[in-house]
């Protein structure tokens, strides 16, 4: 129930047979409003499972959002059946909420401001996760002439000193100096330099020796290199750093939520253009691991810093490795848009994660379907 007056609900016989005759109708959404309050009744169907509970609720959550929009009521009571549904439903409304409107001349945009609800004990930590998920959507709305690798590590320390996380970031002699030669092969078509981002979180009570470790790819912004990418494509390549966002904004909600796990992330960043000494196909590079590649197509680039990146990983002995990118249109040919690839070798961490991303509404789907 979302009201603006008043958190109670008193019962009402003929409120409770219209909203039960709304249920045999197959609604999902029941919409009451005078001119002190909007109220707002979502139906969850509880013969479905728990997980798909949950997700409805966010979904439900979100479309209420909408309603409380139009209506302009920024004072938000909620009630839920049980704590679980509550956070998914809350989760569905923050998310809904978004808006990335820094660069625009009229930035008003309708925000709840207050959300009045009973918890029992994780609104604190969803209101981080959510807060890390901002965050890391803010970077990937960034304009790519506002965002280059310089400046995307920049955002790391930002954030590193807000959240307590260590962040070491080196520079292009540094990679020179390491033969990361992924890295800068895809940066020699740029005229900024690239970086190579290490961020640490390690409180006192950590309960693994060895690090988790999460790869993320930072190109930030992707023209396909002289493999150039055609228009239709071009338009969304400053989202191709998403990865990178993703793993720092894993961190940042670790730390505020002060779980006990050793865990870094690292990020080697750079854009993909065709200017300067580009690399072509034919090319042969040398990785950071001594390993010889040569280049088929330009646009492939997300592989060659990941490869060093990963690499790199191996020097802290990690018990486990996370790599998160938008590596290929292909993901999203064979799955569409409501579904994460996920490929690994292992499988029973994989399997978590799978049934991780079941529970919070974010499916992966893994390959090969069959060897």
């Amino acid at each position: 129930i979302f009201r603006n007056d008043n958190p109670g609900f008193i019962p009402d016989k003929k409120l409770d047979s219209f909203i039960k005759g709304e249920i045999k109708k197959k609604k999902e959404l029941v919409l009451l409003r005078n001119s002190e309050s909007l109220q707002l009744f979502l139906i969850i169907d509880k013969d479905k499972s728990l997980n798909d509970q949950n997700e409805k609720a966010r979904k439900l959550g979100s479309m209420a959002f909408d309603q409380l929009k139009t209506a302009g009521f920024e004072t938000v009571y909620l009630h839920a059946e049980s704590d679980v549904l509550l956070l998914a439903l809350t989760e569905g409304l923050v998310l809904r909420s978004y808006v990335f409107n820094k660069y625009k001349s009229d930035r008003k945009a309708f925000q709840i401001k207050d959300i009045i609800a009973k918890f029992n004990g994780e609104a604190d930590e969803l209101k981080n996760v959510l807060s890390a998920v901002y965050w890391s959507r803010d970077l990937v709305n960034e304009p790519p002439d506002h965002l280059s690798a310089i400046e995307l590590s920049e955002r790391f320390k930002s954030m590193g000193k807000t959240a307590e996380i260590s962040v070491e970031v080196m520079e292009k002699l540094q990679l020179e100096s390491l033969r990361m030669g992924g890295v800068l092969a895809v940066n020699r078509g740029s005229i900024e330099e690239p970086t190579f981002s290490i961020l640490s979180w390690k409180p006192k009570n950590v309960k693994n020796k060895k690090p988790f470790v999460l790869v993320g790819k930072g190109v930030v912004y992707d023209t396909g290199g002289i493999n150039l990418k055609p228009t239709g494509f071009l338009e969304t390549m400053k989202s191709d750093m998403s990865g990178s966002a993703v793993v720092a904004g894993v961190m940042k909600a670790l730390a505020e939520n002060k779980i006990p796990a050793y865990v870094l992330a690292i990020i080697p960043a750079t854009d993909n253009r065709p200017g300067q000494n580009a690399i072509v196909p034919g090319d042969i590079i040398t990785m950071y691991n001594g390993a010889t590649v040569e280049i088929i197509n330009t646009d492939a680039e997300g592989r060659l810093i990941l490869a060093d990146g990963l690499a790199f990983s191996e020097k802290f002995k990690p018990q486990l490795v996370f790599s998160v990118a938008t590596l290929t249109g292909s993901a999203s040919r064979t799955f569409g848009s409501n579904v994460i690839a996920g490929m690994g070798n292992a499988k029973q961490h994989l399997d978590t994660l799978k049934k991780c991303g079941f529970e919070v509404g974010e499916k992966i789907a893994e390959l090969p379907f069959w060897d």
